[in-house]
């Protein structure tokens, strides 16, 4: 009859126990740099202890914390990204009041690896030396645009241009109708100014 009662009891608290459980919530993706909220929920029990080891460069890098219910039910931790892009990893147990122990589930956040549905970045534009205009990176942490076919104008830049030499009366009255695509006009006109030079020359005389 005590072995019956006994091995009813151990089933009773075997049962009873596995209902214990330790949920941990944290986001799966962060920017680098960025601070995140990762959150630690007791599920039945009243007391239990916990560690977990992070690595990948995500500080703090060990927790080792405990719950009461009498207390709390739920805990919230805020972690660091490293700066630079990678994944941190989150692996660690738990211990109930009852002495069983359990696993936590092994959980890694990527660093810097965002799709373009979960970032947001502001909508506002840089102008470029060109007088073109970009716009903010989804992945690369909202960072603008390069900046393509960049053109520089030198503020002691001084623009040039080339003066023409000024024709003289004659050359203009001779070569206006030629310039004009009147080459019969152009012809007659140099004829006149001909027999007007032989005139002044033979007056001259």
């Amino acid at each position: 009859m005590r072995k019956i009662a006994s091995i009813f009891l151990f089933i009773f608290l075997v049962s009873t126990a596995s209902a214990y459980t330790l949920d941990r919530t944290l986001p799966t993706s962060v920017n680098p740099g960025e601070q995140f909220m990762v959150n630690y929920s007791m599920v039945d029990g009243s007391f239990v202890s916990w560690r977990d080891t992070i690595t990948g460069g995500c500080s703090p890098s060990n927790v080792n914390e405990m719950m009461s219910s009498s207390i709390q039910t739920s805990k919230q931790m805020q972690f660091t990204a490293p700066s630079i892009n990678g994944s941190c990893k989150f692996e660690g147990y738990y211990t109930f009041q009852d002495g069983i122990t359990k696993n936590l589930p092994t959980i890694n956040v990527s660093i810097g690896i965002l799709s373009k549905s979960t970032a947001f970045c502001i909508q506002d534009a840089q102008l470029c030396p060109d007088g073109s205009y970009v716009g903010r990176n989804p992945n690369d942490n909202c960072n603008f645009y390069s900046c393509s076919n960049q053109t520089y104008i030198p503020v002691n830049q001084t623009s040039t241009t080339t003066t023409q030499p000024k024709s003289s009366f004659i050359e203009k009255f001779a070569f206006f109708h030629i310039l004009k695509n009147d080459f019969l006009e152009g012809m007659i006109s140099l004829i006149i100014l001909a027999f007007f030079l032989f005139k002044v020359i033979s007056l001259l005389k």
